[in-house]
């Protein structure tokens, strides 16, 4: 029987084979993010974690998908600048290039690799800013929690100062209120004695006329 060439294979049969000591190959056309997210998540389990010869096939497998997504970057790089990369031969060989083509290549792939660098560092920098997003949200809560016992507490002492001015307010309306009965009282006293004092002069003075 002749021997079949290997085939792309999806994510998670790679993850099977590489349990079962199977040769992991990455394909130029595959989804290379999908790939490596697929066998990082994978390395997460504590299953595989005990099998360090997975382990270490599934990161040289990850190493195989992150080098075909290097290429295929700069190879979209350079296609902007009407350059095109070698391509392998049918046996896997690369092609001999001029010492020219190769230094307009390599130029060329120099300021890509740059830019691919400055993209990769951005994106790991945004990754971690959302790791320590969670943290951020807690002192985040934290602080809108004193800010809001702050608010509490204003309001009750707003409403405790209220009460003491209303009790206050009672207590001179009370006080207003005892004074008037007071003063209303001494007057009616007043006048009870101005009306016994004309009864007793009205009195002498019938005597009087009574005696002449």
């Amino acid at each position: 029987m002749p021997d079949m060439a290997p085939a792309p294979k999806d994510p998670v049969q790679e993850n099977m084979d590489a349990l079962m000591s199977a040769p992991l190959q990455a394909f130029i056309q595959q989804n290379h993010d999908a790939h490596v997210q697929a066998h990082m998540a994978f390395m997460q389990n504590p299953q595989t974690q005990q099998n360090p010869q997975a382990m270490g096939a599934l990161q040289a497998h990850i190493q195989q998908h992150q080098a075909l997504k290097y290429r295929i970057q700069v190879e979209e790089m350079l296609t902007q600048q009407g350059i095109q990369l070698p391509q392998p031969g049918p046996d896997g060989q690369m092609p001999q290039l001029p010492p020219e083509a190769e230094s307009q290549i390599a130029m060329a792939a120099a300021q890509a690799t740059q830019q691919i660098t400055g993209q990769e560092q951005a994106l790991a920098q945004a990754m971690a800013a959302q790791q320590q997003d969670p943290q951020r949200q807690m002192f985040e809560e934290q602080m809108e929690l004193e800010f809001e016992k702050l608010k509490q507490r204003d309001k009750e002492s707003e409403r405790k100062t209220q009460l003491e001015r209303e009790r206050i307010e009672s207590q001179e309306q009370q006080t207003d209120i005892r004074i008037a009965s007071d003063l209303q009282q001494a007057e009616m006293r007043d006048d009870r004695e101005v009306d016994s004092n004309l009864t007793e002069i009205a009195k002498i003075v019938r005597e009087s006329q009574e005696r002449d």
